[in-house]
């Protein structure tokens, strides 16, 4: 099989739980704060032993100019762009476990109304995606994507 394919087929070292909430207290520059929560359990004994957490903030629904092969496109509609990262560049170490092995990790996040010069931001269409690595570089553990702010639709 192709690695990837017998990656997944390993159980999962450790169990992710990401969380938000958003207070919505909006100024003149910002839409308002995300509080983000990552709860990290180890499934296999040492996981958390030098684990990186790394969270990242971004947008998606983003109407711009892309070039493409065929000629630019004005009205592309850009998914996943990368709008902030809350942590170093290779993570922020997980330092504490309580004794069932579980460690918690907490983020706050001003959102501003504008990246750039002209980029508006809708915070309707901004998630957070978190995920812990083994080791600085190391590989990818976990990884978990959620909404800043919850729809009404069915999280899961």
């Amino acid at each position: 099989p192709r690695p990837a394919a017998s990656r997944l087929q390993l159980d999962p070292a450790v169990d992710m739980q990401l969380s938000t909430a958003f207070d919505g207290n909006a100024s003149d520059t910002q839409w308002g704060k995300a509080e983000i929560t990552v709860k990290l359990s180890e499934l296999q004994a040492g996981a958390l032993e030098n684990a990186y957490v790394n969270v990242w903030i971004t947008e998606g629904n983003i109407v711009a100019r892309q070039t493409k092969p065929e000629g630019s496109d004005n009205a592309y509609v850009h998914q996943h762009v990368l709008r902030d990262v809350l942590t170093p560049a290779y993570g922020e170490k997980v330092m504490s476990q309580d004794a069932e092995g579980m460690a918690t990790c907490t983020f706050s996040y001003d959102i501003p109304k504008t990246y750039g010069r002209s980029s508006k931001t809708d915070v309707l269409n901004m998630t957070v995606v978190a995920f812990v690595t083994k080791g600085e570089k190391g590989e990818v553990m976990q990884a978990e994507e959620a909404r800043i702010v919850a729809t009404t639709e069915t999280e899961e």
